[in-house]
């Protein structure tokens, strides 16, 4: 019975395996719907719009100090139509205000998508808007028929007088910094500082500049050892003044010039002390060392000992020797 069902299920596995190979005989070849003079081709298009708008303020960086009245603003843009600037800033009495620059639109746009890429560079002067010292904020944003708009800022200080150092005195490592100032600026005061705002010197340090107070700039070196001020890293007070004469009397009298940015950091490090030899005051005309010091005081010990000891020997033999002749 067993045998008989081992051939009955060879006998049905032979006929599928001829049924399979009619069955691919039969099947169409390779590209015979490609030589049927019905077939259709389908094409497809997708259009990707991944070209939108960006623009990045590359300079100035933010934070950006500047004593001179024209700030250069350069601006990368891509694919964009036009580009807004605007500057903000608080006025005196601290409220918002918002000064909109002329707006900028690329002379080669593209004639399908209306857009350009470049690099735009501007400069903005101040004085034609009516602006002093302060606090601003540059902005920029952008737009095109493709994507959504784009934008950017930074903030920069406009001030009378500025500070950085560049370098130390070579044997006191006193803290070298150049200090400039801008036009109209008569007389600056430079005070050190602690971490607790609290001066370092008795008296500031102080520039005066002739009339007619043009701006310029003068190195300075700070006298940081002769305070015996510790090493660390210290902030420099600036505080500026313009000269207002009287016109009735002639007197001049200096009036604080106020500026969003008055302190600047230096570091310091304080000398090392030169090794000064212990000599102690007896022995420091020979110019000894310590432990030149200390090496002879022991020879010195060990030799008066030896010649104790052979002292102190010879006086007990002779004291026996007395002993025995009573006898």
């Amino acid at each position: 019975m067993l045998k008989r069902k081992k051939n009955f299920l060879g006998l049905l596995g032979l006929v599928l395996v001829a049924l399979m190979t009619v069955v691919a005989y039969f099947l169409p070849a390779e590209g015979a719907f490609a030589e049927g003079t019905s077939s259709v081709t389908d094409t497809i298009r997708v259009t990707v719009y991944d070209q939108f708008p960006s623009v990045e303020i590359t300079s100035p960086e933010t934070d950006y100090v500047a004593i001179s009245k024209e700030i250069t603003v350069t601006v990368l843009y891509e694919n964009v139509s036009y580009v807004n600037f605007t500057l903000k800033y608080n006025d005196e009495d601290g409220n918002p205000q918002t000064v909109t620059l002329p707006q900028f639109i690329p002379d080669d746009l593209d004639p399908v998508y209306n857009y350009a890429s470049g690099t735009k560079t501007i400069t903005i002067n101040l004085d034609d808007y009516g602006l002093s010292y302060g606090h601003y904020t540059f902005s920029v944003d952008a737009d095109s028929p493709v994507g959504k708009p784009a934008g950017g800022a930074i903030e920069f200080d406009y001030v009378p007088a500025m500070l950085e150092q560049t370098g130390s005195e070579e044997n006191t490592n006193d803290p070298i910094v150049d200090v400039e100032w801008s036009d109209g600026i008569a007389k600056i005061e430079i005070m050190p500082v602690d971490g607790d705002g609290n001066p370092l010197f008795d008296e500031p340090i102080v520039i005066e500049v002739p009339a007619p107070y043009e701006a310029g700039s003068q190195s300075v070196t700070l006298p940081f050892t002769s305070y015996g001020i510790e090493s660390g890293d210290y902030d420099i007070v600036i505080t500026t003044y313009r000269a207002e004469t009287d016109p009735g009397t002639g007197e001049t009298t200096f009036v604080v010039v106020p500026s969003p940015h008055a302190s600047f950091p230096i570091s310091y490090t304080r000398p090392n002390a030169p090794d000064v030899p212990n000599t102690g005051s007896f022995l420091g005309g020979f110019s000894l060392a310590k432990g030149d010091i200390v090496i002879t005081s022991v020879i010195a010990f060990v030799f008066i000992a030896l010649i104790a000891f052979i002292f102190v020997g010879r006086r007990k033999k002779d004291y026996r020797k007395n002993v025995r002749s009573r006898k």
